[in-house]
């Protein structure tokens, strides 16, 4: 854990403390046990992750989640134990830099020995719709990315998206619209649009400049 001056944001009912600067790491394992009661489970499996938002003042902001994991033992792996992507289906967006928004539903499900994952994010804010009248106007910001899944030539999928977020009416804006395309190592191509909704900007949760720091 990092060390060094730690600050909060106060709020009239209680206090949150804001996140470090330094990108969040983390390390998961999981183990499969033969021979306990009737189970026949044998694995080993683990996951490691970096994540950060980077603030580029101006020029907006970059998130990003690189992850890496595998199966250092496969002998038996059961269905709800395999690696999956966090797929989906649905016209509403799954949760951004976590998942997949096009991926059909255990399609890339696997237990290989080595896969990576990368989930990436340009928010631009103010960097291209400040400089259009109509959009200054509209307070929209454009934002794009990609979500990328690699195990080796022949298992892959990738996703490409570009949206436009702060989507509402005054105070109102919880909601944002990407189009997405997407393709595979068998060819396979999709796209589609998710809508994503922000219930913390509806409802007016989130107000950190009305809090204090200390």
């Amino acid at each position: 854990m990092p060390t060094g001056r730690v600050t909060y944001t106060i709020y009239p009912d209680y206090k949150v403390a804001n996140r470090s600067n330094l990108p969040l790491f983390r390390l998961n394992y999981q183990k499969g046990i033969a021979g306990i009661g009737n189970s026949v489970t044998d694995f080993d499996k683990w996951r490691f992750s970096i994540e950060d938002d980077m603030n580029l003042k101006l020029f907006g902001s970059l998130s990003y989640k690189i992850a890496a994991g595998g199966f250092l033992n496969d002998r038996y792996v059961g269905l709800p134990d395999m690696m999956h992507l966090a797929d989906n289906q649905l016209l509403v967006a799954a949760p951004y830099l976590n998942s997949f928004q096009l991926a059909t539903y255990y399609k890339y499900s696997n237990t290989d020995k080595l896969y990576g994952e990368l989930h990436l994010e340009y928010y631009m804010k103010g960097l291209l719709t400040n400089k259009i009248p109509l959009l200054r106007q509209a307070r929209w910001y454009f934002v794009a990315g990609t979500n990328t899944f690699y195990a080796n030539s022949n298992k892959y999928y990738i996703e490409a998206f570009g949206g436009v977020d702060n989507l509402g009416f005054k105070a109102l804006r919880f909601l944002r619209v990407d189009f997405v395309y997407s393709w595979d190592n068998l060819n396979n191509q999709y796209y589609g649009f998710r809508i994503g909704i922000d219930p913390t900007a509806a409802i007016g949760i989130v107000q950190r400049d009305k809090g204090e720091e200390w």
